[in-house]
């Protein structure tokens, strides 16, 4: 009969919890990036302070916050969910 290695289980728990950090970092980043942009928006939108810029950089700052955010997302849960078991 096999001992199991006492090593084994702490090693599976903090890999379990540095997948969790990273998780959180990451959402809570995007949550900051969305907020920033969001601010911008109403900012531009409503010419608070006078600030002012030219819209083909609002649509550049839309479409890289959607692209980058929704790309960084995409591949931390996938790593996060992926199941190890049955990628052979």
């Amino acid at each position: 009969m096999l001992k199991e290695n006492p090593i084994v289980e702490p090693v599976k728990d903090w890999a379990t919890i540095r997948k969790d950090r990273v998780l959180t970092f990451l959402l809570w980043s995007y949550v900051a990036l969305l907020a920033a942009t969001v601010l911008i928006l109403l900012l531009q939108g409503f010419k608070l302070w006078g600030f002012s810029l030219e819209s083909s950089l609002l649509y550049w700052l839309g479409g890289a916050t959607i692209g980058q955010g929704g790309g960084l997302l995409t591949i931390a849960i996938t790593a996060t969910f992926k199941d190890r078991t049955s990628s052979g």
